[in-house]
């Protein structure tokens, strides 16, 4: 009994020290996609941001170009400029729309890469915990079946002693003996 509650405390040891390993290790996995998550989002903002700039910077350049052209032309050109920087509008609005759709697209893409390996992060722990168990309890009925063995053959060879010296002493009554018994399982017989 002793040695199946050491071995069951060994292994209960063990699948705690391997589960403590397995959440450091989801932990540090979440950690790390996070960190990418965050990256890829300032990178996207950054282009962003760098596009948007230079956006800013051709619009500014085609007003004052235009403004140039406006001074020293009718009115024909000046709508046409107009109509230039709609576009030039328009086009930024999109890039914009772009950028936002490819940043969500990337955001979700990365979450749902990080929600399956956790899932299957889990799966594989409650595998590995359902081995142990299954481990465990195998150890435990081969010990308790080789402790029920043992006992059986102690018990046998007592009662193979004991009838043994029970008809030992009984031939030695028989020859007018007296048997003394020591430790249970000798006997000394002496004349009478």
């Amino acid at each position: 009994m002793i040695m199946i509650i050491i071995i069951i405390i060994i292994i209960i040891i063990i699948i705690i020290i391997i589960i403590i390993i397995i959440i450091i290790i989801i932990i540090i996995i979440i950690i790390i996609i996070i960190i990418i998550i965050i990256i890829i989002i300032m990178m996207m903002m950054m282009m962003m941001m760098m596009m948007m700039m230079m956006m800013m910077m051709m619009m500014m350049m085609m007003i004052s170009s235009s403004s140039i052209i406006s001074s020293s032309s009718s009115n024909s050109s000046s709508s046409s400029t107009i109509i230039i920087i709609i576009i030039i509008i328009i086009i930024i609005i999109i890039i914009i729309i772009i950028i936002i759709i490819i940043i969500i697209v990337v955001v979700v893409i990365v979450i749902v890469v990080v929600v399956v390996i956790i899932i299957i992060i889990i799966i594989i722990i409650i595998i590995i915990i359902i081995i142990i168990i299954i481990i465990i309890v195998i150890v435990i009925v081969i010990i308790i079946i080789i402790s029920i063995i043992i006992i059986i053959t102690i018990v046998v060879v007592i009662v193979i002693n004991l009838v043994t010296d029970t008809t030992a002493v009984v031939n030695m009554i028989l020859q007018r003996k007296t048997c003394i018994y020591y430790f249970f399982l000798d006997i000394i017989c002496i004349d009478f």
